[in-house]
């Protein structure tokens, strides 16, 4: 058997004379040597791809495969969303893709052609995997433009500070530097007593000019008054900033007369089917997405039951959806209630249509 320790030498001396020994540690160097020509080229691309002036000479360039295909990783676009955007952008000879996809309003021009081509087509499943790709585009934009302090924010920026009996108040923001936010309070605000106390902790809600929704906690400071409807708010600057927690599909605010009904769900073999009772209740619809939505209505229906809802997006087609309620709760005024309802059974078109109203894709008639 071949004894490597032999074979380099019993002894220091007779090592140090082995050429054995010489070569591992020529190989060794050469390849330490290739390590770091590489890291050292591959340091030299990524800084070169990241300057301003190589992306001012590429982001211009049409969108070519390979762009889709660095942009589906950083995305998290599977198999089937990769292959449609690639045909969208390659159809629209869209700019590069890479850079672009911070550029909302052509971005969504780009869908909203895509959209209303497949519309006509009535190519429901792949307007499905459109609707999954622009929310995906939007998540990565949303990540990569994160606030992180308070002093970024413009002049003008609204902010919702909601009192004690759950009222909601608009402030402005007037001036914001390093050591505090200055606020335009509502006279209505002060007069009805209902502000915060001067030290005190408030937690404000915002959303920015991207539709980044955030919650700030700060502390007041003092109040400035130079007179009854001149009123300002002093906060501490802070970077206790936090973004609201993403959902699975984008929502809207919307105010949709809308019939529910008692669902009962019925298992058939393997599947569960829902059958609905005739009774019909109005409710209104609110906060509205392709998964789900949230129901005012005067009944104080018990979470975890099954209901069914129908409605109406654009005042044409009526839809149908059968979902699980997973919270109720009474409104703040205590007048009726709101029931947070999770969609476990919907038409695809009536998905899209949801998706196509929020992203504002429908042509208006």
């Amino acid at each position: 058997m071949f004894d490597f320790t032999d074979a380099m030498g019993a002894t220091p001396l007779e090592s140090r004379s082995n050429p054995l020994l010489y070569t591992f540690i020529l190989i060794a160097a050469v390849v330490l040597f290739v390590l770091l020509i590489f890291y050292i080229v591959q340091r030299y691309i990524k800084n070169l791809h990241s300057s301003q002036k190589w992306i001012e000479a590429n982001k211009e360039k049409e969108t070519t495969l390979k762009n889709i295909n660095v942009f589906a990783k950083e995305a998290a676009l599977d198999q089937n969303e990769t292959k449609l955007l690639w045909q969208i952008c390659h159809e629209a000879h869209f700019k590069n893709i890479l850079y672009s996809y911070t550029e909302t309003e052509e971005v969504d021009e780009l869908f909203k052609n895509a959209y209303q081509k497949l519309d006509s087509q009535d190519n429901q499943e792949n307007i499905k995997i459109l609707f999954e790709i622009r929310y995906k585009i939007e998540k990565l934009h949303n990540k990569r433009t994160l606030l992180t302090t308070t002093r970024s924010l413009p002049e003008g920026q609204a902010f919702t500070y909601v009192d004690k009996t759950g009222f909601p108040w608009e402030l402005t923001l007037l001036k914001n530097d390093e050591k505090q936010i200055i606020l335009k309070v509502p006279p209505t605000l002060m007069i009805r007593g209902n502000q915060p106390a001067s030290l005190e902790k408030i937690t404000l809600n915002f959303t920015t000019a991207q539709g980044i929704s955030y919650s700030l906690f700060t502390r007041v400071v003092r109040y400035e008054k130079k007179n009854e409807s001149d009123i300002n708010m002093v906060l501490a600057s802070t970077n206790s900033i936090k973004s609201a927690q993403r959902r699975g599909s984008k929502r809207m605010n919307t105010q949709l007369n809308v019939k529910f009904f008692a669902v009962k769900p019925v298992k058939k073999g393997k599947k569960t089917v829902y059958e609905g009772a005739e009774k019909r209740y109005p409710g209104k619809m609110e906060d509205l997405s392709a998964t789900g939505c949230r129901l005012d209505c005067a009944l104080p229906i018990k979470q975890g039951q099954n209901i069914g809802i129908e409605f109406s997006i654009d005042g044409s087609q009526e839809f149908n959806a059968i979902g699980t309620i997973v919270a109720t709760k009474k409104s703040k005024d205590e007048k009726y209630y709101v029931l947070h309802i999770k969609f476990e059974n919907i038409d695809l078109k009536a998905k899209n249509r949801i998706n196509a109203k929020i992203y504002n894709y429908t042509i208006e008639l």
